[in-house]
Parts: structure tokens; C-alpha cells; sequence
């Protein structure tokens, strides 16, 4: 090919190169865009149904697209007749907009209509539990723990973050005891103490001085993480804190070992490059060699 046609030919493809590069990705119309044609179409066919204003409301609000939003939710509301169906909704689109934006008006306005929506069926755990964010994000610790605690107690099988959530605001407001009851009643009530629970746990029962506490949520860790030098340093720390210096020497040795036989490159890792000097500190006598 001559140079002539050569320069046509790179010309065409960087052409065909911009127009792809500025093209949407795959799929990003029919993300949520294309979610919120079809619930347009669902209120097309069912013009008189607030629920489809309602799904609608929540997909302009994913979209943060807030005025859309409030106004299928007025519209809902229009449709409905009746609060009851509409406060929670409306409520829900207020806090997102509170949280993705700011705006202490959306909130004040939030909690308006959420405080009828629990008025009215105290014990909807979805009503307690957005009631206790709103009251939190406006610094009402007390009201929020009540409805916190509400939310769990009218939830069958609550999930994971409602318990951390709870455990989390006790511990700040000053009551690990309370706290550490919350991630209990996490263990029995799903069978299972998710990784999350577990370090929370440990945190806070590390934290106030109750190191047979946190000896118990740390053997609840998976083994896998059980045998990491930085966990097996904690496990060290605390059998030394409950009195079995023994036990915590051989958990400091294992330590030792599981860092030594690490590649060069793992020990680079942030939570392990003043390992060594940690370990040496708290060595009373040498380990055995691996």
C-alpha cells in the first residue's frame, strides 16, 4: 500500500476509534435507564396503580434524579388516598436524597413523614430501622438506639449490617456492654458470626480491657484468617493480658514462623511492615527455628 493510502487508512481507523470510545458502554441504556422505561410502561397500562409510581419513584431516586422522584411520589400519593401506603416511600426517597446530597431539609422532611409511617404500624422493622438513620444522622443517639433495638425485635432474621449499626451506636454512646449483647444475639439468631461481627467484636471487648471477651470472638474468625502473623500477634496479646504467658509466647513463636515462611512480597503488605518490630517487643525468650 502507498503512503497515500496508508494515511486514509490510519485516518479511518482513529475515526472508527473516537466514535467507539465515545459510544456508551454495553448495556449502560438498558441499566437504569431502561429500568425506568419499562415501570413508564407498567404506569401506562395501569395509570390508576400507585405501586408503579411507586417503583418508578425509587428508580429516579437510584438515578438521583430527585425531582422525578417526588413527583411519582406525589402522584402515588394522589392515586393512594391513603397516607399509609405512601409515608414510607416517600420517607425513603427523602433519606436517599439526605444522604447523597446533603440537604437537612430532605431529612427534616424525612422524618415527618417516616414519624407517621411508625405512628401508624410501630412495628414494621423497614419503618423502625429507616426512622433509626434518620434520628442518628440528626443526632438523636437515644431515639435512634429505641428504634434500632425496634428493628431487630420485629425482624425474624435481621440481616448483618442492622446488627452492626446497633452494636456500632451503643459502643459510641458509651456502653460496650450493650454492645457486645448486640453481636451475641447476632451469633444466636442467625447461627453465624460473619467476619464483620466478629472484628467489631473483638474491637470493642479489645478496646475495654476484657480480653477473654475478645479471646472468645477471636477464635470465631475462619481458620484461614486464624493463621495470619497479625491475628496470631492479637491472639498473643491477649492470652498475655489474661495471665497465660506460656500460651502467648507459643502464639507469638507461631507468629514468628508464619512471617518467616511468608514470601518477601507479602511482607510488604501495610499491616505487616512494622510486624517484626511489634513481634520483638513482645518476645520474652527465642522461638524455635521452623
Amino acid at each position: 500500500m502507498n503512503p497515500a493510502g496508508i494515511r486514509i487508512l490510519e485516518a479511518v481507523l482513529l475515526a472508527a476509534l473516537s466514535l467507539w470510545l465515545a459510544a456508551p458502554p454495553a448495556g449502560a441504556h438498558s441499566g437504569i435507564h431502561r429500568r425506568i422505561e419499562h415501570a413508564t410502561e407498567t404506569i401506562e397500562r395501569q395509570p390508576k396503580a400507585a405501586r408503579g409510581y411507586i417503583s418508578r419513584a425509587y428508580l429516579h431516586t437510584e438515578h438521583q434524579d430527585w425531582a422525578a422522584a417526588l413527583d411519582d411520589i406525589r402522584q402515588a400519593e394522589r392515586l393512594a388516598g391513603n397516607p399509609a401506603l405512601t409515608d414510607f416511600p416517600h420517607a425513603r426517597v427523602l433519606w436517599q436524597q439526605y444522604r447523597e446530597t446533603g440537604q437537612k431539609e430532605a431529612l427534616d422532611k424525612a422524618l415527618l413523614y417516616i414519624n407517621r409511617h411508625v405512628q401508624a404500624s410501630p412495628s414494621d422493622a423497614r419503618g423502625r430501622l429507616l426512622r433509626a438513620r434518620i434520628f442518628q444522622a440528626r443526632g438523636k443517639a437515644q431515639q435512634a438506639l429505641q428504634d434500632y433495638e425496634a428493628a431487630l425485635a420485629h425482624t425474624d432474621r435481621p440481616q448483618t449490617d442492622l446488627f452492626l449499626e446497633t452494636a456500632r451506636l451503643w459502643q459510641q454512646q458509651g456502653h460496650p456492654d450493650r454492645a457486645l449483647a448486640v453481636l451475641e444475639d447476632c451469633l444466636k439468631r442467625t447461627g453465624t458470626a460473619p467476619v464483620p461481627v466478629s472484628r467489631l467484636a473483638l474491637e470493642i471487648a479489645m478496646k475495654n480491657h476484657q480480653p477473654k471477651v475478645a479471646l472468645e470472638w477471636w477464635e470465631r474468625l475462619p481458620p484461614v484468617l486464624r493463621q495470619l502473623p497479625d491475628e496470631l500477634l492479637t491472639r498473643g496479646d491477649l492470652l498475655a493480658h489474661t495471665g497465660n504467658g506460656q500460651a502467648a509466647r507459643e502464639a507469638w513463636c507461631e507468629a514468628k514462623r508464619r512471617y518467616e515462611q511468608m514470601p518477601s512480597w507479602r511482607r510488604q503488605k501495610p499491616n505487616l511492615k512494622t510486624f517484626p518490630r511489634q513481634l520483638e517487643s513482645r518476645l520474652q525468650q527465642s522461638c524455635k527455628p521452623s
